[in-house]
């Protein structure tokens, strides 16, 4: 399910030493908000582990599940400001459009997602 290839080690490397950096730029913001600090370097951590899960991904069904690792915790990334309206907002309607589109996507089923 997972490749050991130079082309995942590269990548393995690079994303876990942009992390840090990541994390860096966010402290911050989260300091000047005073909110969403332990979950939102949490959803940072399981983005991380799905990017490197994708990097050194075999087959599809370990591609798709990287994929959900990195969009779910992604999605939630956008409302994790709770007294912002506007991050209340994208992160409501982001999450609601979300669930209905990963089954029809997988079984390959074109005529639900209209």
């Amino acid at each position: 399910m997972l490749v050991l290839d130079p082309f995942g080690i590269f990548y393995k490397l690079f994303f876990l030493a942009v992390a840090p950096f990541i994390v860096l730029i966010a402290h911050p913001y989260r300091e000047l908000t005073r909110e969403g600090h332990g979950e939102s370097y949490a959803m940072i951590l399981g983005v991380v582990l799905g990017m490197i899960l994708l990097a050194t991904a075999s087959n599809l069904l370990m591609i798709y599940l990287a994929l959900e690792m990195v969009s779910l915790p992604s999605y939630l990334l956008t409302g994790v400001l709770r007294r912002d309206d506007k991050s209340s907002e994208a992160g409501s309607s982001t999450c609601s459009s979300v669930p209905r589109l990963p089954g029809p996507w997988c079984t390959g089923c074109r005529c639900c997602t209209a």
